[in-house]
């Protein structure tokens, strides 16, 4: 019995490989009806995911700000964006504005952009629809989603920060703390936390 199993898998594997085995041609062309529209629907089925992929703009061999801001502005067009400049500007000019910082709380409890609030529902923001607005993340992809969902509320004056937080801090602007000066922000993760310069990693990213 043993053997006749080690046969018919031998069968099986060879027949899927190559399409044919002397002296098994009833049994290879049984294995070939029943497997070829299956290895045709699994092929057809990973075409597809690899071409969505390649639509969303995401690359998952190379990670700079160039594809991380080219896909935010595919998937996100009418998503309007401020520089860490133009923020630190209205910043230092006392210019009336709300920032929000849409990452997780724990994230914002690491460090935050001075006057932000942490706020991760748009749904729960309640302010003047012409209010203007400046949203933020780790590297923008989340406040983007974040804006759009602002917009589709009826907001108007709404800005993701390109770059976000990391751009930032890279940029040596100021970070606080509950009111406090500080110099490190959260990472996020191994793969995004490349982009924040690793003398402002609040710990060790694992693997």
């Amino acid at each position: 019995m043993a053997r006749k199993m080690t046969s018919y898998s031998e069968l099986f594997f060879r027949a899927i490989c190559t399409g044919r085995m002397p002296g098994y041609k009833m049994t290879i062309l049984r294995c070939n009806k029943y497997h070829q529209p299956i290895m045709t629907d699994f092929l057809k089925r990973l075409t597809l995911l690899f071409l969505l992929l390649l639509l969303c703009g995401f690359s998952w061999t190379k990670i700079d700000w160039d594809s991380i801001n080219n896909s935010i502005n595919r998937k996100y067009p009418e998503v309007a964006s401020i520089t860490t400049d133009e923020l630190k500007d209205k910043i230092d000019h006392h210019a009336h504005l709300t920032i929000i910082d849409v990452r997780d709380p724990d994230e914002f409890a690491v460090s935050q952009i001075p006057m932000a609030i942490n706020q991760t529902k748009a749904k729960k923001l309640d302010l003047a629809k012409d209010s203007t607005i400046v949203v933020y993340c780790s590297v923008g992809l989340r406040s983007a989603d974040f804006a759009e969902k602002l917009a589709a509320r009826g907001y108007t004056q709404v800005f993701n920060l390109k770059g976000s937080i990391f751009e930032w801090a890279n940029k040596g602007y100021p970070l606080h703390r509950e009111g406090t000066t500080v110099t490190v922000v959260h990472p996020y993760n191994k793969k995004w936390g490349k982009l924040l310069n690793s003398d402002l990693h609040a710990y060790k990213v694992k693997d």
